[in-house]
């Protein structure tokens, strides 16, 4: 841990100190606005161990915030806690969760009983995301309670928890989720595990004729579906792909995904897969193809799977293209590009240049397409083939 970190650590762990009992006057008793049911404090804390992560690490850091406020009374908890107004203190995670250990659902519900509304709010709501995590069906059925109370964005992060643990179950507790937190406001978007058997078109199936989107979708859904049943989730996208891409559009990273998934798949029925891809429009093609070739700053390698993937999808010709476009602001070619045929390359060169000058018709422009094509020329006599 750096010196400044050090002395902001040294100091928030001071003032939490304050808060939780050393030199407070209300230690032991009950807080202003504290709930009734908060005021007691059992011995221990859950979750801490004699041996934890590496010296300051986030974690390490939130194992001492831990141990610091697992010596304060429930009541000092809940007054420090009244007193925060957003997420940027490091402490509030491990006051949160104390809470939790300590008074489990009735955390929650406590917080729902303050008189000012928006303690009740922000509280209720940090409170009931942490407590999903735990329980989360114990928490939807206390968001689906008090949700008309509150509307808007009160739950959402909690909802996402839900979801989340509701997608390693099966599709059928992820529409019953989706289903019962419809709000048509907030999309939370992350990639998940699944379990074997996960009917990834039923819930997709769901978000195509859902009354309004759920407040959580997770983000890898359709790519995830590619990669595990690559022949069948074709078939799903290549059916109605104005349908089936109703809950929402596929961002640069999701195309990559399921285009890959599919491409790298041992699954027998990989061929079938990107004979279905190949009839989606040639717009929503052209996006993944591009997209798979520019990742991580430019793609200068010429990947065996991806190749055959779009020999097979007839976009070879646009997969070298956008291969070879990348590399011309790099001095050295990778080796890889000695498995594409010479007779591939003088047309891919061309395209290439084509593109360039649409995109810079300067003179300075053109010297840099005479320099790059004499090198990548060069560089090709040497492969070979």
């Amino acid at each position: 841990m750096n010196g400044p970190m050090k002395g902001a650590l040294t100091a928030g762990l001071c003032l939490l100190a304050a808060w939780t009992g050393h030199g407070l006057a209300l230690r032991g008793g009950k807080a202003p606005g504290t709930p009734a049911a908060a005021a007691g404090r059992p011995v221990g804390a859950a979750g801490l161990t004699p041996t934890g992560p590496p010296a300051g690490s986030y974690q390490a850091d939130q194992l001492i915030f831990r141990r610091t406020v697992a010596r304060g009374e429930t009541a000092d908890l809940w007054r420090w806690l009244q007193s925060q107004e957003n997420t940027g203190s490091d402490f509030l995670e491990a006051v949160l969760n104390e809470l939790i250990d300590r008074l489990g659902a009735a955390a929650v519900r406590n917080s729902l009983e303050l008189p000012d509304s928006h303690q009740r709010w922000l509280l209720s709501d940090w409170l009931l995301e942490t407590f999903a995590a735990r329980d989360p069906w114990e928490a939807l059925k206390i968001y689906q309670e008090h949700r008309n109370e509150f509307g808007g964005k009160w739950g959402e992060d909690a909802v996402a928890e839900i979801t989340w643990a509701a997608c390693a179950i099966s599709a059928d507790k992820v529409v019953e989720v989706m289903a019962g937190t419809c709000q048509g406001e907030v999309r939370h978007s992350r990639g998940l595990e699944y379990p074997p058997g996960f009917d990834f078109g039923k819930v997709l199936d769901y978000l195509n004729h859902a009354p309004a989107p759920p407040m959580a979708v997770p983000g890898n859904l359709r790519s995830a579906w590619a990669a595990a049943a690559p022949a069948e989730a074709a078939a799903w996208f290549a059916a109605d792909p104005v349908r089936n891409y109703a809950d929402g559009d596929l961002d640069m990273a999701e195309r990559v995904q399921i285009l890959d998934g599919i491409a790298s798949s041992p699954d027998p029925g990989r061929s079938r897969a990107l004979a279905s891809l190949a009839t989606l429009p040639a717009a929503d093609l052209d996006h993944a193809w591009q997209d798979l070739t520019g990742m991580g700053g430019g793609a200068i390698r010429v990947d065996p799977q991806w190749l055959d993937a779009a020999t097979v999808m007839g976009w070879r010709d646009q997969y070298l293209t956008n291969c070879l476009f990348n590399t011309r602001r790099y001095e050295t070619l990778d080796p890889s590009w000695g498995a594409v045929p010479v007779a591939d390359r003088a047309g891919v060169i061309e395209s290439v240049l084509e593109r360039w000058v649409k995109e810079d018709p300067t003179p300075v422009g053109g010297k840099a397409r005479e320099r790059w094509k004499a090198g990548v020329e060069r560089q090709w006599a040497g492969l070979g083939k």
